[in-house]
């Protein structure tokens, strides 16, 4: 994914709070035992909900690329695990970085900076002070696309990563303290990594079809291929006595008897595996990123 998801507790309806109750929810809670750490910022990869896509220049592009932008605190780029691969994050005590900004490597080429933009100019007055790796906020189904993270003096929301088994508690003690701070607000959350599955639902819902149908097909196959099978031996007993009369083994009668039925299922098989691999070759293709499938998948 190019960054981490997991664990990752955001809240829903954070709009419309002041600064002075969020930075006590976010004191208060980031102190718990199970709170790794947390940031306040403005939209999240895989989610729609808030997103800002901003023009940037540069002299080698002067008609300006459209990049997706995320607005957060020095501690983001944390929260969500992106790994700065050139420069560096942004330094709360630096109030200059308010005019810097962070590419991801798709940004990079899609502006036409150089391999080491550290100190390039963005939109005039925007400095480059660091670049993360690429990582994936929208579906799977499309190629990573330019990416910006700014910084910002804004609470518009509020993310927690905790401890894998710690979630259930700091849940009950995030809604307990967000009913002391804002008690006529529901309290409503969800992970970042639920984003994705968001995206990926019909992919999923397609998936149980198709496993559903194969096991279907297999069942019926398994029924048809047993009443034959019965029906065969009960058609050539007189057969199987003479042959074990005549020193046959049963092992020697059990493959007399399969032998038709083996000639057919491989024949079925040459007949399928090309066909199943074309048609799951042309469904991959829907996806920007995937695996090659060979004959020995099936």
């Amino acid at each position: 994914m190019g960054f981490d998801p997991d664990n990752i507790l955001s809240i829903n309806n954070w709009s419309g709070m002041d600064d002075g109750k969020s930075e006590t929810f976010k004191t208060e809670l980031g102190a718990y035992s199970g709170v790794v750490r947390s940031a306040f910022y403005g939209g999240e990869p895989g989610s729609t909900n808030f997103r800002t896509f901003i023009l940037y220049q540069t002299s080698g592009i002067p008609e300006g690329v459209s990049v997706n932008t995320y607005l957060g605190d020095p501690d983001y780029l944390d929260l969500m695990g992106m790994k700065i691969i050139q420069g560096r994050k942004f330094d709360r005590n630096l109030a200059s970085d308010t005019a810097s900004i962070i590419l991801n490597e798709a940004a990079v080429m899609a502006l036409g900076l150089p391999e080491d933009p550290i100190g390039a100019v963005v939109n005039q007055n925007d400095k480059v002070i660091g670049v993360v790796s690429d990582f994936h906020w929208e579906s799977l189904h499309n190629s990573i696309a330019p990416a910006a993270i700014r910084l910002t003096r804004g609470h518009f929301q509020i993310g927690f990563k905790l401890e894998a088994g710690s979630v259930k508690d700091f849940i009950a003690a995030a809604e307990k303290k967000w009913k002391e701070i804002v008690p006529d607000k529901p309290f409503n959350y969800h992970f970042v990594d639920a984003n994705f599955s968001e995206l990926l639902k019909k992919d999923e819902i397609f998936g149980k079809a198709i496993n559903f149908f194969t096991l279907l097909a297999i069942f019926i196959s398994c029924l048809g291929l047993y009443g034959l099978s019965a029906f065969t031996a009960e058609q050539r007993t007189k057969e199987i006595g003479i042959r074990k009369v005549f020193g046959a083994s049963s092992s020697q009668i059990v493959l007399m008897l399969n032998r038709k039925f083996t000639v057919l299922v491989t024949i079925a098989v040459v007949i399928s595996i090309p066909v199943a691999t074309w048609l799951v070759s042309k469904w991959l293709e829907g996806f920007a990123y995937k695996i090659v499938v060979g004959a020995g998948v099936f």
